[in-house]
């Protein structure tokens, strides 16, 4: 979106004399370099980076990856910050979920690389199959052009019916 615009304007020197008249195009471009929402779903997880081998439900998520120019992670926040340049930001975050019974509440932490590490391994096979939970936090970026933007990451977790495990015993004689 956009457009251009034709701008007459006359212009005289400081003396009050030569008056001149010009033209110039002016175009206009709109672009809107606001932090973009994620969202992230997956019975595998496949979208996480399992940083630490675990191969549970944690790894790296990469917020900026569909936000505008060079934008840099601020920090994290359980709410909408409304005024995210100043203190309502944390570098962790734990978020309860609802009507679960954790021994740990998640974690949402912001890594050195601008990555956020997400940690729901606490959930561990609470989550039968069919059933689902909802993770929302914010986070806030600094955009290029300096000014700060919020956005939503909306995470689905789906519970998988896991495969029995079978363990044999050794008689003893």
């Amino acid at each position: 979106m956009g457009g251009q615009v034709l701008l007459t304007y006359m212009a005289m020197d400081r003396l009050g004399g030569t008056i001149m008249a010009a033209k110039t195009t002016v175009r206009v471009s709109l672009v809107n370099n606001a932090a973009k929402d994620d969202s992230f779903t997956d019975a595998n997880y496949s979208w996480l980076s399992d940083s630490e081998g675990t191969g549970g439900v944690e790894g790296d998520l990469n917020v900026l990856g569909n936000d505008p120019g060079s934008a840099q992670l601020i920090g994290v926040s359980d709410g909408i910050p409304t005024q995210p340049e100043l203190t309502q930001l944390a570098d962790t975050i734990t978020n309860d979920i609802n009507g679960a019974e954790l021994d740990r509440p998640i974690e949402i932490q912001v890594n050195s690389d601008g990555t956020i590490h997400f940690d729901a391994s606490a959930l561990g096979d609470t989550l039968g199959e069919g059933e689902e939970t909802i993770v929302t936090f914010y986070y806030t970026a600094k955009m290029a052009n300096g000014a700060y933007s919020t956005a939503k990451v909306t995470i689905t977790l789906n519970g998988v019916n896991d495969a029995p495990e079978l363990s044999v015993r050794s008689k003893k004689s």
